[in-house]
Order: structure tokens, then sequence, then C-alpha cells
């Protein structure tokens, strides 16, 4: 695999066409345009996907990616477009999961228009046992947030709940010459990512080191080559199969429930 060393040093030269490395293209703006351009890739890619488990406590609604007490490595890009899984144990080992059409990504203003009252909710008392229903993003200046519709509860304190949840970390910034792009996400082992992506890095750090002799239209090359990288991984990483329109409703959840006269749902089963 090529190393910190290799991308900055002798493939940058290629693609400079020179092996300056204190003038104009010093040590130093060389490894700065490699790291930014593993970040780049890594944020037109979504290429470095995580899949952690967080404890829930009785009476929440909302985790915050973007604290280091929850993701400790605080390496938090974006939230994944791969929907939350809750999972949810009893005192006798009994593992519930709801996922997919059983708990639903949806946006606020679906909410307020299928779930009027929902900014409303109250605290669920000790004991009571509730689900979530939906979950939603919501992002701003506090924070990068999931949150659950309606909050959850436990009907026992020995019973636990976990969130599974998925989301784009950022590329590790190389700082040692050994260091090998894209490792380090949440464990020492390497994503499976082709050397071959690795390059692009080199791509996008010559069309940035170009504009520095102001020679725009290799820069302009360059970030071409660089965009080819991206394009291919898009394509490679397409969904398999036909694509599909998916309803916003939770017609499997609906299956549980009936409707009184008035087209209110009443839920069936210990879910208040």
């Amino acid at each position: 695999m090529p190393t910190f060393s290799h991308l900055y040093s002798s493939a940058l030269d290629r693609e400079l066409g020179t092996d300056d490395s204190t003038r104009l293209f010093t040590t130093g703006r060389r490894k700065d345009a490699i790291n930014e351009g593993l970040q780049q890739f890594a944020v037109l890619t979504h290429c470095l996907e995580r899949k952690v488990t967080l404890t829930l406590a009785h009476d929440q609604n909302a985790v915050n990616l973007a604290s280091t007490d929850v993701i400790a490595e605080g390496d938090v890009l974006s939230v994944s477009g791969t929907p939350e899984e809750f999972r949810y144990t009893d005192t006798n080992g009994t593992v519930t999961v709801l996922a997919g059409p059983d708990l639903p990504r949806v946006s606020q203003s679906w909410l307020n228009r299928n779930e009027p009252g929902w900014q409303a909710e109250s605290t669920i008392s000790t004991g009571v046992q509730q689900f979530p229903r939906y979950t939603y993003v919501r992002t701003g200046p506090d924070g990068r947030f999931i949150r659950l519709y309606p909050t959850v509860g436990r009907g026992s304190t020995n019973d636990s709940m976990a969130l599974v949840v998925s989301y784009i970390a950022q590329a590790p910034v190389l700082t040692a010459d050994t260091q090998v792009p894209f490792v380090g996400i949440g464990s020492t082992t390497a994503p499976p990512i082709p050397d071959l992506y690795h390059y692009a890095a080199v791509h996008y750090g010559a069309a940035q080191l170009e504009k520095l002799r102001r020679d725009y239209e290799a820069s302009q090359h360059q970030m071409q080559s660089f965009l080819g990288y991206v394009t291919e991984w898009q394509h490679q990483h397409e969904p398999v199969g036909m694509r599909t329109v998916q309803s916003g409703r939770s017609y499997f959840s609906e299956a549980r429930s009936h409707r009184s006269d008035n087209g209110s749902d009443i839920p069936l089963g210990n879910y208040s």
C-alpha cells in the first residue's frame, strides 16, 4: 500500500514534473495538499462509512453524533444514508429489533404533516416501555442529531436499549511518513479501499500546487483526473439492481394497529 511519504514525494514529483520540495513545492505544502485530497475524496464518495451501536437511556429521544461522549473518535463527517436500527433486550434476554420499514427515517416536515403535536412529547415515567416509530436527522451549530419519535422507555431497569447508527467518517490526517491513507477509522484495520484510489489525493494535491506556479490549465487537468477517481468509485459502489421508490409511510407498522372511526391510530401492545 502506498505510504504517506510516497504520495507526497515521488508520486507528486511525477505529476508536477519536479522533485522541488524546498522552494515552491515545499514538503509542508505537499503534505497539506495530500491530506486535503484524502479528505475531499471521503467527502465526495462517502467511502468511510462506520457503524456503531449506541446505548440508550430511559426517556431518551436523541443522540448527538458530534459529541465525543457519543463517538469517542470525534470523526463524524456527516450522517449516513443508511437508516437506523433499534434494539431492545428484556430481562429474559429476548431481543426485539426495529429496522427498515419498522423504523423509517423521515423528515421533520413529514412528522408535521403526519404526526400532529409530535413536538410536545412528555416525560416517560419509570417502568413504562415505549419503542420509537420513526427517526429523523437534525443538523445544526449545536451538533448532528439522530432523533427518535416517540421517546424511548424501558419497562424494567434491567432491560437495555441500543441504537445502531451508520455515519460517514472523516479521513484520518496523515502525519508520519509510514502511515497509509484511510487507516484508523475506529480501529487500526484498513477499510477495504483499494490502493488505486489513494492516488486520487495525488491528483488533487497536484491541482492545488499547480496554482502556485499559475499553471491553471495543468491544475484543471489534475482536478479532472481527481474527479475521475471519484466517479469511478461512485460507479463501482452503485446499488445493484433496479432502483425503487420507497414510501414514507411504514405500512408494516400500521399493520400492527387498527384505526378508530375517526381515523386515528390506536396502537396494539405496550408502546405508550
